[in-house]
């Protein structure tokens, strides 16, 4: 059977309920261990990254601040 890697079939749902209020984790599911190592990074990477929830936020974050001028500078 065809199989997306990283994909584990084997493992279940923690629970039913999920503090997101997602029925279903996706890292329930996934694993990055059938992944080349350079993915393994990569994806380790780009997992931790989160974007600001609030504006208070967002203004702490410097790069967060350059993006904002530079959208404001193309509306204007």
């Amino acid at each position: 059977m065809w199989q997306l890697p990283g994909i584990d079939k084997s493992s279940q749902p923690i629970s039913n309920t999920v503090s997101s209020g997602t029925l279903y984790l996706i890292a329930c599911h996934l694993s990055y261990a059938r992944f080349a190592p350079s993915h393994q990074v990569f994806l380790g990477n780009i997992s931790v990254l989160s974007e600001p929830k609030t504006f208070s936020q967002a203004v702490t974050d410097q790069q967060w601040c350059e993006a904002m001028k530079q959208e404001i500078s193309v509306l204007e």
